[in-house]
């Protein structure tokens, strides 16, 4: 006993001088290098939880019920303050690392930073890109509206008028009679439904009776003789057989009724508690009562053309500088900024997914570009549309448009060739991995109008060596979102972008590590642990 305490005394004292030692402890490089990723890592989500879609949603205060404004700790990030941050921390962690596994990692991180960092560029280059198309659409509706007031004191006017008060009330019946198809669709359909219903739940009850009948009889049958039990036994077979004949029948009563329900529960939908209907008929209504003044006040029109027209023109003005503005200060430095960045040695990866998402990153740059073209040249034919015949012939003749052509042919191909090898880049993926991205190359081409020729492998149906990591690769299910702003990468420092409308207060959802390989499902199972041994008697 006396010996046991001595031990016991001597095991505290040393497990009481031990933490005074932790001051003098002095971190090795590896240690710095773990701690360095870790902190960057940290640094990487918490940027992506506070990125917004929208500069103009950027804000340090929070409004509160009753009360002042609160101030937030941190402020939401724009898309490319955010992808500013990324590449600066994609710069700290790669000379954070210290031994040549944090190399690897570190240098797989910043790889995902940057192109995070590129991604979120493409996106607010994109959201310019649409503010630029809002207003070129807008200068083109006024144009057009300029020409069709020209035309305003035709003496057909009110005839014209009355077509269009006809057509709107026309559309307004045709829209009435399609939700009136709906619902008497439906209600056909419950008609027909109720036997069937009615007959699946006494088929489903009956058979239930017949389970409790059978688990009696067995009961029965387990506490009698051999000779008292067989006919039991018997009878509980016959019974069985006869639920197992209800529930097939009620299954295919189920099966017939399927058609019922979806027809019933797809015009609910279209019918009940659907505020669109109400908006269409607001609508309708609106357009009938629009149409009805015009019509009155066709003959008005023509005595007030000229003032319109220098309102509208006035307006287009206006607009043109805003969108001249628009695209010197921030499209084209975004556009320059995308471009640097897009091309640049550090997104370059040997994953066969991270390669595709590359590409189809420079598909969407492409298709970027060539909405701009398109823009210019909608605008130039607009303008044209206005000028005198001379004028128009004159503008004709300096071959803007002959330009604009070939620059969208080139961008139409550099897209077609990016989809191309974002394509030939899946071949040899996964099919559950290469799907979404497939998918995402085939919207694209479409929205292009461009025909990717479909001569790629098949997708292997399993993971092979070229989609395993190698060297600095990262994982095969670690690929670049095709859209960061609504399909970020879960990866350990790469804080990929947050989707619009997200909660910036919501936790990060849980990573991976980027070094641990992918488990091979073709794997041998592991040998068992070894039976523990008797305990000595």
């Amino acid at each position: 006993m006396n010996r046991a305490r001595i031990l016991a005394a001597t095991a505290l004292l040393v497990s009481t001088s031990l933490p005074a030692c932790n001051g003098l402890h002095t971190p090795s490089p590896a240690e710095q290098g773990a701690k360095k990723v870790t902190q960057v890592t940290a640094k990487a989500r918490a940027i992506s939880s506070r990125i917004t879609y929208s500069p103009d949603a950027v804000s340090r205060t929070l409004p509160v019920e009753g009360g002042e404004a609160r101030e937030l700790a941190q402020g939401l990030l724009a898309p490319a303050d955010a992808a500013k941050e990324l590449r600066t921390l994609a710069t700290e962690v790669t000379a954070a690392a210290g031994s040549d596994s944090q190399r690897k990692e570190a240098k797989t991180l910043a790889t995902r930073m940057r192109r995070d960092a590129m991604m979120l560029d493409l996106m607010d280059l994109e959201r310019i890109a649409q503010l630029k198309s809002a207003l070129a659409s807008g200068i083109a509706e006024r144009l057009s509206a300029i020409r069709s007031i020209d035309a305003s004191g035709d003496p057909r006017a009110p005839l014209e008028a009355a077509a269009r008060s006809k057509a709107s009330q026309g559309a307004k019946a045709a829209f009435d009679g399609s939700v009136s198809e709906e619902t008497e669709r439906a209600n056909t359909a419950r008609t027909a439904l109720q036997p069937l219903d009615a007959s699946i739940d006494e088929k489903e009850t009956n058979a239930e009776a017949l389970d409790i009948d059978i688990q009696t009889l067995r009961a029965k049958a387990a506490t009698s003789t051999p000779s008292a039990a067989l006919p039991l036994m018997l009878d509980a077979r016959v019974k069985l057989d006869a639920a197992q004949t209800l529930r097939v029948a009620a299954s295919g009563d189920d099966r017939e009724a399927e058609p019922y329900r979806s027809t019933v529960r797809i015009a609910d939908m279209a019918t009940k508690g659907n505020a669109e209907i109400a908006d269409t008929t607001k609508f309708l209504d609106a357009r009938i009562e629009e149409s009805s003044k015009a019509e009155e006040g066709a003959k008005a029109r023509a005595n007030a053309a000229l003032k319109r027209n220098a309102e509208l023109g006035a307006e287009a003005v206006k607009l043109m500088k805003e969108f001249v503005t628009l695209d010197t200060e921030l499209f084209q430095t975004a556009l320059k900024n995308v471009e640097e960045n897009i091309n640049a040695d550090g997104l370059t990866a040997k994953n066969s997914t991270d390669q595709a998402a590359i590409a189809i990153a420079k598909a969407r740059f492409a298709a970027i570009q060539i909405d701009a073209v398109d823009q210019a040249m909608t605008l130039m034919s607009a303008t044209q549309a206005l000028m005198s015949p001379a004028q128009a012939k004159g503008a004709g003749a300096s071959g803007g448009d002959a330009q604009l052509r070939a620059q969208r042919d080139k961008l139409l191909a550099n897209a077609k060739t990016a989809l191309v090898e974002a394509r030939d880049a899946l071949s040899g993926v996964e099919a559950a991995a290469a799907s979404p991205m497939l998918r995402s190359i085939a919207e694209l081409a479409a929205a292009l109008g461009i025909e990717v020729p479909t001569t790629a492998a098949a997708p292997a149906p399993a993971t092979t060596d070229d989609t395993a990591p190698k060297d600095d690769a990262a994982p095969a299910n670690d690929a670049a979102p095709a859209d960061p702003a609504t399909d970020p990468a879960a990866a350990p420092g790469a804080a990929p972008a947050a989707a619009p409308g997200a909660d910036p207060t919501a936790p990060p959802a849980p990573a991976t590590d980027p070094a641990e390989p992918a488990a091979d499902p073709k794997a041998p199972p592991a040998d068992p642990a070894p039976a523990p041994e008797e305990p000595n008697k």
